[in-house]
């Protein structure tokens, strides 16, 4: 169940540039009083760096809150109970969680890279421009105040499970084995 009084959104990724895992971070910290929007961040420190920024912002932005790794069933708790997932990255061959998120009918909030529009689709209506903090940061508000905006996005995802279904995935897998054996 999400949590109460607050809407919190997931980001699970690895501190690294191509993820670009502070810009939810940035987007959030000029929210205005009234939103209840909470950023909980999931992923392992792989650049020095960010994860001492990463650690400067969690501290000085109540909003944000960076717990480094996670066990793969801390992160499918998390998606379980956030009312989105932002999807920040710079360049994206189609990140797992993605489809971890479809299959949890967890809404997306995306940068407009090829990996993430390859599997929303091309017209994904909450994606922003790579890098565009203040773009991100209004479909973040619009994603918590528009509960119309919500249901679109939880109505497309629904459209899209059948993607990420296991019994696809298990069919998929079979047609590669008898390709090969």
């Amino acid at each position: 169940k999400p949590r109460r009084g607050q809407f919190e959104v997931a980001l699970v990724a690895g501190l690294r540039k191509v993820k670009d895992p502070l810009r939810c971070a940035y987007a959030v910290r000029t929210l205005p009083k009234t939103s209840r929007l909470h950023l909980t961040h999931y992923g392992p420190a792989l650049d020095d760096a960010l994860a001492s920024r990463a650690s400067e912002l969690s501290d000085a932005l109540p909003r944000y809150a960076w717990h480094g790794a996670r066990t793969r069933g801390a992160t499918r708790l998390l998606l379980g109970r956030a009312r989105a997932l932002c999807v920040p990255s710079r360049s994206e061959g189609g990140a797992n969680v993605v489809s971890e998120a479809i299959a949890a009918e967890l809404p997306i909030v995306c940068s407009d890279v090829p990996g993430n529009l390859g599997v929303l689709g091309e017209d994904w209506p909450a994606r922003f421009a790579v890098g565009d903090t203040r773009g991100l940061r209004e479909l973040l508000l619009r994603l918590e105040r528009d509960e119309g905006f919500s249901a679109t996005l939880r109505e497309r995802i629904r459209g899209l499970q059948h993607s990420v279904s296991p019994a696809k995935e298990r069919g998929a897998w079979a047609e590669v084995f008898d390709a090969c054996f």
